[in-house]
Parts: C-alpha cells; structure tokens; sequence
C-alpha cells in the first residue's frame, strides 16, 4: 500500500514537471518571438468606446471621506458612464488619448482620464506597464519572477490556442497573476487574463486580440474591472472597451 502510494506521489510529480516543461517550452518561444512583435505595429489610431459603472457594495461613514479618491459621488449611488476615446499607439509603448464625448460627470471623466485608460495603455509584449511599476511575463528574466504550468489547448480558426498558468513565484505587488493563450507555431498571443493590484485596487483585465489580417495582434475587445475592499467599504468597478483601430503604415504581421 505504502509503496503504491509513493508510485502515484512519483507519477503525479512526474507529470506536473511535464506539465511545467511544456508551458515553459512554450513561453520560451513567447519570448524569442517578443521583439519581432513588439516592433511590428509601429503606430495606430483607434477610437475607442468605453462602458461602465460603479457598484457600492458596501460603506461606512468613511465612505464620504474617501469619495473622490474612489471616483464616486459621496452618497454611494451607483454611476454609469459611457465615453468615446480617440487614442494614438506609437511604438514601442507611447500611448495618448482624448476623451471626445462623455455620458456621465466630472468623477466618471476623471475616473477614464485618471485610471482607465491607464489599463487600457498595455503592449502585452513589453516587457513592463504603468511606468515600469508592474513586470510582464514578457520580460527578459520573466523565468525569474513567474511559474508558468500547461493548462491544456483548444482548437479553434484551424489554430491550435495553448492556455498557460502564470503564477508569481514571489509575493509582490509589481508582479500579476492569470492565463495566456498562446498561438501555436505564430506564438502569438491570443488572449489574456490577469490579476493584479495597483494603488489601493485589485484589477481584473481580460483582453482579446484579433484574427484577421487587418487586426492580428491588435486589442479589439479589454474588460476591466477595479475592486476596492478597505476598512468596511467596498466598491466594485466594471468596464468594457470596444476599440476601432485604423493602422497607420503597413505592418510586418506574423503569418
């Protein structure tokens, strides 16, 4: 019995570093291809429409104090805003942007202006975001920071889509959590889903890139939510964009 149970301990060990070869097999590939991409979209244009909203789950009388920091009304009302945000990318990662036209107040344009698009100014293939505050698991010591584990693939547009783990392998607020997927043979990547904290929130970006020709390895769709829990007030912030991105000069795209 005993020695049935180290068999089964030494097989599952044996698969998981299996596992972990493959998703590091992969990143590896992830990163030798970084720069190629990084430098392929040398600028765009994209007018982008925002949609969110602000949910008070819970408050005290702190709440009032802390209002405008949280870019809320100080009566805890739920907000709802909606924007149209022309924004410019030049490479490697200079992004501006102008808020054209809001439904909302002076919090919800100040929230898009301030923290949004903040968020929505990642290049997921340099190496770090916010002023070099958080590190990407396309940096060039990325192995030093992050875990990566094979999650499994999906076959999807006659492309097989590789889903790995990324998991820090320390605590620390300029490192994230989540999911790549990662496009066999381009090793591109597809989508991702990761978790983080900056400033006083938890963020959740989930952000999906395009297909065709005149959109590969462009964002076309980046949900975003915030998430305040603090002293017995907290607030949870959904959003989505839809960009609508017009390339500027011919690109070298993966084929």
């Amino acid at each position: 019995m005993v020695f049935l149970c180290l068999v089964c301990a030494v097989n599952g060990m044996f698969s998981a570093n299996k596992m972990r070869n493959k998703a590091d097999s992969i990143m590896a590939q992830v990163l030798s291809h970084r720069d190629q991409y990084s430098a392929s979209v040398q600028q765009y244009d994209a007018e982008v429409y925002i949609k969110g909203n602000s949910e008070v789950k819970k408050k005290n009388f702190l709440f009032k104090y802390a209002s405008d920091y949280l870019y809320l009304n100080k009566n805890g009302k739920n907000n709802f805003v909606e924007a149209w945000v022309d924004m410019h990318f030049s490479a490697p990662n200079h992004f501006t942007q102008n808020i054209q036209a809001l439904n909302g107040n002076k919090l919800n344009a100040s929230d898009i202006q301030d923290r949004l698009l903040q968020f929505l100014n990642i290049n997921i293939y340099y190496p770090t975001i916010f002023d070099n505050q958080i590190i990407l698991p396309g940096a060039n010591h990325a192995f030093q920071y992050y875990q990566f584990d094979y999650r499994g693939a999906i076959d999807t547009l006659q492309q097989t889509i590789h889903e790995i783990k990324i998991t820090p392998k320390i605590n620390s607020p300029s490192l994230i959590s989540g999911i790549f997927y990662i496009v066999d043979g381009r090793w591109t990547i597809s989508r991702f889903c990761i978790d983080g904290r900056w400033s006083w929130y938890n963020f959740h970006i989930e952000t999906d890139f395009g297909w065709s020709d005149e959109d590969i390895l462009l964002p076309v769709r980046s949900d975003i939510t915030f998430h305040f829990n603090w002293l017995g007030n907290e607030t949870v912030n959904p959003h989505c964009s839809l960009p609508f991105i017009e390339v500027l000069k011919d690109q070298k795209y993966p084929s």
